[in-house]
């Protein structure tokens, strides 16, 4: 249960905003432009914020047409109830439902990530199908949280019951080719896409930063 490379996150002002599902499908659309003649990394939209459940089930239900036809991902962030009414992937903060909980719930056949900062939550996080680790460099979304480094990203990819990792924090197009050679299988940005000028050139400069980096290593077996 390959993850992909490429996460897009939210937050809640964007969730709330009224004009956030087209601002979503034109972010799919110029995936499916780059991807279409050049190929390209997997990517994913996580809708992740602070809104009740019958609002992430509305835009779930809004964009899961769009993601299917513009071959993107489409995810949900902690809301296991929303998860399993809109048969989406599911995104685990540390304060949530422990892994081994929302996998008896949901089943094997469903991916679950999950947020991992230390190696005391990289031990909560054992069965998820990939880890979100930050923040690697310091990042505007936490103000004041120091950056943990990509040492810190490598020593969590290299330990032995790890799945593939997501790089997330403060990562720019130029540090892509930086998280990979710490040992990530992907990276995770909101800022970088979302709060861009132009979110769309935006996005395709994340996509293009991935032309010089190894393809992502093959799934592991037992994952």
């Amino acid at each position: 249960m390959t993850p992909p490379r490429l996460v897009l996150f939210t937050d809640t002002a964007l969730l709330e905003a009224v004009d956030f599902v087209p601002r979503a499908e034109a972010l799919m659309r110029t995936f499916a432009a780059f991807a279409a003649p050049a190929g390209s990394p997997s990517t994913s939209l996580l809708l992740r914020g602070a809104v009740d459940g019958r609002r992430l089930y509305d835009l779930a239900l809004a964009l899961s047409h769009p993601s299917r036809h513009f071959g993107v991902d489409l995810a949900v962030a902690d809301r296991l109830d929303v998860a399993r009414a809109a048969v989406l992937p599911v995104h685990l903060a540390t304060h949530g439902l422990p892994v081994h909980e929302a996998r008896r719930q949901l089943g094997p056949r469903v991916r679950i990530t999950s947020s991992v900062h230390d190696d005391a939550e990289a031990e909560r996080a054992v069965g998820a199908d990939a880890w979100i680790v930050g923040n690697v460099w310091e990042t505007a979304s936490h103000p004041g949280r120091p950056a943990r480094g990509t040492d810190h990203l490598r020593a969590l990819a290299a330990r032995p019951d790890a799945p593939p990792v997501i790089a997330i924090g403060g990562v720019t197009p130029e540090r892509v080719a930086e998280a990979v050679a710490a040992g990530a299988h992907g990276v995770a940005v909101l800022g970088g896409v979302w709060r861009a000028e132009a979110p769309e050139r935006a996005l395709t400069r994340y996509l293009e930063a991935f032309d010089d980096v190894p393809a992502a290593p093959p799934a592991r077996p037992d994952r």
